[in-house]
């Protein structure tokens, strides 16, 4: 039996952070859309929070571009493995601190998990290696 396809394609979520169109993006999200990035150990329990995190990473990498390299979808949810590119231009918050520009460019590999209710986003949780970036933004030896 074949699968149903995913109401919000991670295509189109992708393309949505990539232009920065924040009203686009919770367009098609669920007021109560939740978001953790456990790269940085951040949560958010609502879309409007859940952009403000996401603008976290804009502002740190000003030129931040995330590129779906392969998808895994169903009707209630997508496995997607994203890279994520961009040079450090902005202070980078982070859990003890926040870690200066450093203008060194980032590409680290990740995994989004989407959840769906099959027309709007309910969870998404971002997966990536916290030292991988560290190590290329040259903050740890």
């Amino acid at each position: 039996m074949p699968l149903e396809p995913l109401a919000i394609d991670p295509a189109t979520i992708v393309g949505t952070i990539n232009r920065h169109d924040w009203p686009g993006f919770v367009a098609r999200c669920h007021f109560d859309a939740r978001y953790e990035d456990y790269g940085q150990g951040i949560k958010a329990e609502s879309a409007p929070v859940l952009i403000e995190k996401l603008q976290r990473w804009v502002q740190s990498f000003s030129d931040l571009s995330i590129e779906l390299a392969r998808s895994i979808e169903q009707k209630n949810g997508a496995a997607c493995e994203v890279i994520l590119r961009g040079t450090h231009t902005g202070a980078l918050p982070v859990v003890d601190g926040v870690i200066p520009p450093t203008s060194r460019p980032m590409v680290i590999p990740a995994v989004m998990l989407i959840g769906s209710d099959g027309e709007k986003i309910q969870t998404i949780d971002l997966y990536y290696d916290m030292v991988t970036l560290l190590d290329q933004l040259a903050v740890v030896e």
